[in-house]
């Protein structure tokens, strides 16, 4: 890969864990908290537990607004991680610049999700 490439790459695996993070944090502090595993964990134990919120979010008592952020927070981190694996696919196509963006990309709208949500955590706590 080349310096592009790499800087890219780096920046979206960070992105990924800051914006699992923030999800960690605004689903621990929901009505009915939703716990996610913590500590040294790969995508095989972040993506089902991520894919877990947007079905038990029925479940909790959010606002129709605050639960359509959480949903689409959840489901943008997913569609991220999906082209994460592709662009590091062995078998695959490799690095595609487009698909790298696109990745970096739904994380902004996932971001913008999660602070909305939070600032409206903060000023409803559970």
């Amino acid at each position: 890969m080349s310096d592009l490439e790499d800087d890219v790459m780096e920046r979206l695996a960070a992105r990924i864990a800051y914006t699992y993070a923030r999800l960690l944090t605004v689903c621990a502090a929901l009505p009915i908290p939703v716990a996610l595993p913590k500590g040294l964990i790969t995508h095989q134990d972040t993506v089902p537990a991520v894919r877990r919120i947007t079905e038990v979010i029925t479940e909790t008592l959010l606002p129709d607004e605050q639960r359509g952020q959480l949903v689409t927070a959840a489901t943008m981190w997913l569609i991220a991680v999906d082209l994460h694996i592709l662009l590091t696919d062995e078998g695959g196509e490799g690095f595609i610049e487009p698909r790298a963006i696109g990745a970096l990309g739904v994380l902004i709208l996932a971001q913008g999700d999660l602070d909305a949500l939070g600032r409206w955590q903060a000023l409803n706590p559970s």
